[in-house]
């Protein structure tokens, strides 16, 4: 394939195209024109979402240590009554 970047809508072009068979003979074709029409909608060829954000899920896995901790660390204090000097 081949994109000829300076054509404009509606200007006619004139190509000759050459093909190579297998055994390296070349033959050429032409000439051969083409036309640009002038585009009447947009084509979406692909629709893709950023990349999801790092701070949420290491904000939530130290929120989820910390609430751990803060477990563990409350049951370990309830198991081992301390003695109050009145």
């Amino acid at each position: 394939s081949f994109a000829d970047a300076n054509v404009r809508p509606e200007q006619t072009v004139w190509y000759w195209l050459e093909d190579i068979d297998l055994s390296g003979t070349a033959t050429l074709h032409g000439p051969v024109s083409a036309t640009m029409q002038t585009p009447t909608a947009v084509t979406l060829t692909a629709l893709d979402a950023g990349s999801p954000p790092v701070l949420p899920p290491v904000a939530a896995g130290i929120v989820a240590l910390a609430v751990a901790a803060g477990f563990f660390l409350r049951r370990n204090l309830q198991s081992c009554p301390i003695d109050r000097v009145d």
